[in-house]
């Protein structure tokens, strides 16, 4: 029975098992042609990798230039706020009195530029102040005397020396106005970190700006007063030197003059000299005549003692002596 059932089951389904043949050998088909294709061509992989690859590279460009800009555009954010600063002719007055006022401190001061010290945003703020303010076009007090105050600052700041003067107090200032008020730090951002940044960056507003700019016009000036000194100690010394040489030429003048004199005169002391010793043997020869002579007292004669006794001592005697004389 068993056996029979196994046969039966056989030839009950010889349609289900070409079917499975079919399939197996399909499948066998279909994998063999995949690998034909791969050996066949073995770029299309690689092609589709190397878009990939190449958009991967363009979105990376595209990233990579706008991250630029924006450092560009952060760097540059101060000169563009100060460029960007338009002046009416209402602003003529207050430009005025605020140049005034800064008469006599540095350029930087008058034109209201410290930090970014660039000759292009020197002339531009040169160029509107001078239009906003030339006395041809306004007509406000003053106007004259604040035109030349600036024109003389613009003049200076063309000089490189005063530009390097201010940028090397700049930053010992700011130092000084950090120190002194304790200011926070900024937090340091991706483009900072980007870029390698180390500085620490401090928050500076407006008022702490002006700080800044003041501690700058006390440092300038302390170096002006050290300069001047400075200058003043190499004048005085200059002057003690020449002084010095000047008499030195003086003495030696006076010792040449009388260098000349004595040579002049040699003929003459010599003359002297001879006058002196043949006058001198007159007086020897002299001498020798009246060497011999003894020496002898003098002695009063009988009639000057008798004239002696006959002087009055006293006051009294002597008046009646006095008018015997007379009588």
């Amino acid at each position: 029975m068993e056996e029979g059932k196994a046969g039966n089951s056989k030839e009950d389904f010889p349609e289900k098992e070409m079917n499975i043949d079919r399939n197996n050998n399909m499948k066998d088909n279909i994998s063999d042609n995949t690998h034909e294709d791969e050996k066949n061509n073995p770029s299309d992989e690689n092609q589709l990798n190397n878009n990939n690859n190449n958009n991967d590279d363009d979105d990376m460009n595209e990233l990579l230039e706008t991250f630029l800009q924006d450092i560009e555009n952060i760097t540059s954010n101060k000169e563009k706020n100060v460029e960007e600063k338009k002046l009416n002719k209402g602003d003529a007055g207050k430009e005025i009195n605020r140049i005034l006022e800064h008469k006599h401190s540095s350029p930087f001061e008058i034109f209201g530029i410290y930090e970014n010290i660039n000759m292009d945003l020197i002339k531009s703020r040169y160029r509107k102040l001078s239009i906003l303010i030339h006395p041809d076009k306004c007509k406000i007090d003053k106007a004259a005397e604040a035109f030349h105050i600036l024109t003389r600052a613009y003049e200076e700041l063309q000089k490189d020396e005063i530009k390097e003067q201010y940028k090397s107090v700049y930053e010992i200032a700011k130092k000084n106005i950090i120190k002194k008020h304790q200011l926070k730090k900024k937090k340091i951002n991706e483009i900072n970190e980007y870029l390698n940044k180390t500085e620490e960056e401090y928050e500076i507003t407006k008022e702490i700006q002006q700080l800044i700019n003041e501690e700058c016009e006390n440092l300038l000036k302390v170096q002006k007063e050290k300069i001047e000194y400075a200058q003043n100690c190499k004048l005085a010394n200059m002057k003690y030197v020449q002084e010095k040489e000047e008499e030195r030429l003086k003495e030696e003048m006076e010792k040449e003059k009388e260098k000349k004199l004595w040579e002049q005169g040699r003929d003459e002391r010599v003359n002297n000299w001879k006058n002196y010793k043949k006058e001198n043997l007159k007086d020897e020869k002299e001498f020798h005549l009246y060497k011999n002579i003894s020496k002898k007292k003098q002695e009063r004669t009988q009639q000057e003692e008798q004239k002696l006794k006959n002087i009055p001592l006293t006051y009294e005697q002597n008046n009646e002596h006095k008018k015997r004389k007379k009588n």
